[in-house]
């Protein structure tokens, strides 16, 4: 998996995400929607379908930035389910 650099420019971009929501140049508002797009890509990038990026978006409902490790894990356990279907 980190291999994997579509995989890896994902847990980039969540970084630069949390890192620009903590610092408060993301709106508060829009924070929660910006960290589940980057989750779903990560998703999506791990199961190497980028056609099923709606389809993770809706599945990571859950994802939020004040838990940030429940919503990486989310996504990295669709995104590996999904690869192996």
């Amino acid at each position: 998996m980190v291999y994997e650099p579509k995989v890896a420019a994902a847990a980039y971009a969540i970084a630069a995400v949390l890192d620009r929501i903590r610092v408060g140049t993301v709106p508060s508002g829009a924070a929660r929607d910006i960290f589940r797009q980057q989750a779903a890509t990560l998703a999506t990038s791990l199961a190497a379908r980028p056609d099923a990026w709606p389809d993770f978006y809706a599945r990571l409902v859950d994802a939020d930035p004040e838990q940030v490790a429940r919503g990486v894990y989310a996504a990295i356990a669709m995104g590996w389910s999904e690869k192996w279907r």
